[in-house]
């Protein structure tokens, strides 16, 4: 009996390692009132403030989590409840997967599992799958016809598909990209590619969009309707797994023709011109880099509008949150080419921005664009602006390399991309000599200074290549931040519209060597639409750009710089 105590009491010493002991589990996943929370025991001096900066997208939430746990001080052994909603998306992701351990990613959708034991408490309507992995409640009614229901019920074994396009980021698995399988061929109707669909897939996101370069909804949907046509398809919705699509070789981008194509081979001969120029310069807190920021459109010329939401508000409202942390957090110098005559650079921290008219471009004399016939005027000031400013740096001893010029913008594409995306000034598209010399645009001192501008084929590769090496980390660090990016061909040196390719004149006339239109979110996408509204996405926005910059030109590896940056590190708390 003495030995059966013994042994007893040395496994009461033990520590039991179990998600269910307050003593061996420091978070978990639970459901309560019908919600996926995350649970914490805090341990020794903590608080609110402190829980709120360790999980929390934004440190001033701390009163809600504080109300919803009933205004109880922070003890240990008394665990804290955390909404959702609130969490950074790592911390979201590990909720769901805690209380959904059963659900999985497969063939482009993510499987969510109904009536799960952990999540009996979990209400599992349609609208409340949307919002917890999709971040939108507006996901509702597509789901639901995608599932063949109206509401989720708790049958338990049946699932619901929620496709990749919908998913947060951090629920979708980062793949590696492996070439494309493509074959070639000829038939009567002339030469053509063959792929074929895999599950998930769709003929106009995964054929049309990936292997043409279109992105405008209409023409999208135009060129699906082509290719159908061509593959004798009489319904796009339901194309088999397995399908072997032939798409008109004429229509595909360079990258995707076959070996030996003329296309092909000059595609290949300018990247590799241009990726001979890279840059490995070092600015330790981006001490002597100079940012030009520019937020499109402004005045009469709102951008794109959905569903009441003006591209110009949101997005200078982002260029105003990165100039904020660059010249709070870093070392960096700005220079802006816009800015509200009514409330200057103040962030604005509201869902709604409601539209004005009070953008001002920074020329001498200032050029307030309302006239809606000179729409171009607008942008064409900006890039001569902006090659001013880049060119009394110079005068004044910047080194070019340490200096960036990033136009701000949102797009309007097809509904089903989502994510951003970075255009870079293609050397091939930018051959020509710009500029007007007219009595509209010699009043302003930085026509006068430089009329017309061009650019010779040394200069136009190096550009592209120092573009896309900053675009690339750009885009790298956004994943990092669970930002969501374009899936496919995120970084592109021209755009494909109307039949045409061409570089936005912004960029395209731009003598800054590191020159970059960045696409924020797609504006037609339900998803990216209501990530944009709220102010905590437009702030990790304005992070993200910042980190590629700190790990563009830090002295350590990207991945290590954008984690450990002094704008990551504020973020989490370790200042």
């Amino acid at each position: 009996m003495k030995g059966r105590y013994w042994l007893l009491a040395l496994l009461l010493t033990v520590p039991i390692p179990s998600w269910t002991t307050a003593a061996a589990v420091q978070e978990s996943g639970i459901c309560s009132d019908g919600q996926p929370f995350l649970r914490v025991w805090p341990r020794k001096d903590d608080g609110y403030i402190v829980l709120s900066r360790r999980y929390v997208r934004q440190q001033d939430h701390w009163r809600r989590i504080r109300d919803v746990n009933r205004k109880r001080s922070v003890q240990v052994g008394r665990s804290v409840k955390i909404p959702l909603d609130l969490l950074t998306d790592q911390y979201r992701r590990r909720v769901l997967v805690s209380v959904f351990p059963e659900d999985r990613f497969a063939g482009g959708y993510w499987i969510h599992q109904l009536g799960q034991k952990p999540a009996r408490r979990c209400r599992e309507t349609l609208e409340n799958l949307s919002t917890w992995f999709t971040g939108s409640d507006e996901m509702e009614q597509d789901l639901g016809e995608l599932n063949g229901r109206t509401r989720a019920g708790r049958a338990p074994g049946k699932t619901v598909r929620i496709p990749r396009e919908m998913l947060l980021p951090v629920f979708v698995p980062q793949e590696t990209v492996s070439p494309v399988e493509l074959t070639y061929g000829e038939d009567p109707q002339g030469p053509y590619a063959l792929y074929r669909l895999k599950p998930g897939e769709a003929l106009y996101s995964s054929v049309v969009i990936r292997f043409t370069g279109n992105l405008d909804a209409q023409e999208v949907n135009q060129m699906a309707t082509e290719i159908a046509r061509r593959n004798n398809i009489r319904d796009v919705r339901s194309i088999p797994v397995g399908f072997a699509v032939r798409i008109p070789r004429e229509l595909l981008l360079p990258r995707y023709l076959p070996e030996g194509d003329p296309r092909r081979v000059a595609w290949k001969a300018r990247r590799s011109a241009s990726s001979r120029f890279r840059t490995d310069v070092r600015a330790r807190r981006l001490a002597g880099v100079h940012v030009i920021l520019d937020a499109g459109h402004g005045g009469v010329d709102v951008g794109t509008t959905q569903n009441g939401m003006d591209e110009d508000e949101y997005v200078y409202d982002v260029m105003c949150r990165i100039k904020r942390l660059l010249e709070r957090d870093t070392d960096a110098m700005t220079l802006v080419t816009i800015e509200d005559s009514n409330t200057g650079y103040e962030i604005r921290n509201l869902e709604t921005l409601s539209r004005d008219r009070n953008e001002v471009i920074r020329t001498t004399p200032p050029y307030p664009p309302l006239d809606p016939d000179r729409r171009a005027m607008g942008v064409n000031l900006r890039w001569y602006l902006a090659n001013s400013f880049y060119r009394r740096l110079v005068e004044r001893g910047v080194d070019p390399d340490k200096i960036v010029f990033v136009s701000l913008h949102a797009d309007s594409l097809h509904p089903s991309l989502r994510g951003a995306m970075v255009y870079i000034p293609g050397g091939k598209y930018r051959t020509r000599r710009y500029g007007n010399g007219n009595s509209l645009y010699r009043r302003f001192e930085e026509v006068r200074d430089q009329t017309y501008i061009s650019f010779d084929a040394k200069t136009r590769a190096r550009s592209e290549g120092v573009a896309r090496q900053f675009a690339e980390q750009l885009m790298r660090s956004f994943r990092n931040a669970n930002l969501p990016v374009h899936r496919y061909e995120p970084v592109r040196d021209h755009v494909v519209r109307r039949g045409r390719s061409w570089v936005p004149a912004v960029i395209r006339c731009s003598e800054v060597p590191l020159s970059l239109l960045l696409e924020l979110v797609n504006l037609s996408n339900t998803q990216d639409r209501a990530q944009l509204r709220d102010p905590d996405f437009r702030e990790r926005l304005a992070h993200g750009f910042v980190d590629a910059l700190l790990a563009y030109y830090g002295t350590e590896s990207p991945a290590t710089t954008a984690s450990r940056s002094p704008v990551s590190k504020a973020l989490a708390g370790q200042d």
